[in-house]
């Protein structure tokens, strides 16, 4: 089934900060990939309710999987 994608804009600051975050911690190396990338995608939807400048990022490059 396919799936809508709205990309966050990987140049938001509270993005490259939530990024960031994820990489040097600890807890993320450990946890499993698929659980990790649930997480990340969770927050990105929350995010983009909230940020304007990635809502509109998120529509300009939809895409499709």
């Amino acid at each position: 089934m396919a799936e809508w994608v709205f990309p966050v804009d990987p140049n938001c600051p509270q993005v490259k900060e939530f990024r960031k975050g994820i990489s040097e911690d600890p807890y993320s190396s450990c946890c499993p990939s698929d659980v990790l990338e649930e997480l990340v995608k969770d927050w990105e939807r929350k995010h983009i309710s909230k940020c304007r400048r990635c809502r509109e990022f998120a529509c300009a490059n939809v895409s499709v999987e």
